[in-house]
């Protein structure tokens, strides 16, 4: 790990320290004051090879905040992190793609340079299901990282670039600053807020859809007939906040609108 957090400290000027393998905030108490270690993490290549030297075998943590010039943006794939990453994109528009940590089975990081000159953000500064902000007191697990029971292994998502020659080559995009957008979003400013929330709405309806739809496949597939289709298709409507209609439900489910009549009304 050594010289992974060497590299990532003086190519992306990330504020590094050490995590015992392992580690988990099983209580409230062992958050706080792995928050607190978190503040003395360094960017100096001696002090990050002398805590390596010590630990080989730690975990790669980086701070967050204003003072280490770090927000994250940490989304939880299973729990509505896709939808909210594809709102949150919708709203920073096109431009540089910024670093992208997948960390475990279930977690999206995305990196951004932030100092702070606009606010200070945190986890309470903006509530949105799926995602957490990484930002004052706070710090994220990076790659290679070993996280979970099984010792996964995190990785950063590299960009690909292909030459006229045909050579591809593989890297690691630079951290951006936090766009103009999201700092609009974070501060409250109402618009930005109403787009996000159409977008985010729009990508829920988008999953149920697809996920409704593969179900029914499926329980077709089974030979199911329209009755027997209708409960479990309205049950997983229900889990995923009733995002759609009696009708659309039914057009989804059996691919057809005009077979509403064989049990939605």
């Amino acid at each position: 790990m050594q010289i992974e957090a060497v590299k990532l400290a003086e190519e992306h000027g990330l504020h590094l320290f050490g995590i015992k393998r392992g580690w988990k905030p099983d209580s409230d108490f062992a958050l706080t004051l792995m928050r607190a270690r978190a503040q003395t993490a360094t960017a100096d290549a001696g002090e990050i090879v002398e805590c390596w030297d010590e630990h080989p075998d730690f975990n790669i943590a980086a701070a967050t905040g204003a003072r280490f010039n770090t927000l994250v943006l940490e989304f939880d794939a299973i729990n509505g992190g896709i939808e909210a990453l594809e709102a949150i994109a919708a709203v920073i528009g096109d431009g540089p793609t910024p670093p992208i940590a997948m960390v475990g089975r279930r977690r999206i990081q995305v990196f951004f340079r932030y100092n702070g000159s606009a606010g200070k953000f945190s986890r309470h500064t903006f509530m949105c299901e799926g995602l957490t902000i990484r930002g004052e007191g706070d710090f994220v697990m990076i790659p290679p990282s070993e996280v979970g029971v099984d010792g996964l292994r995190s990785f950063w998502r590299a960009c690909v670039t292909v030459e006229p020659s045909g050579t591809v080559t593989h890297h690691s995009p630079e951290i951006i600053p936090l766009p103009t957008g999201l700092i609009e979003l974070f501060n409250g400013r109402e618009e930005v807020r109403t787009a996000f929330q159409a977008e985010l709405e729009s990508a829920r309806r988008r999953k149920a859809r697809q996920f409704i739809q593969r179900v029914g496949i499926s329980l077709r597939q089974r030979g199911l007939d329209d009755h027997a289709l209708i409960k479990p298709c309205e049950n997983l409507n229900y889990v995923m906040g009733n995002r759609l209609s009696h009708t659309e439900l039914a057009r989804v489910a059996f691919e057809d609108s005009d077979r509403v009549n064989a049990g939605w009304k």
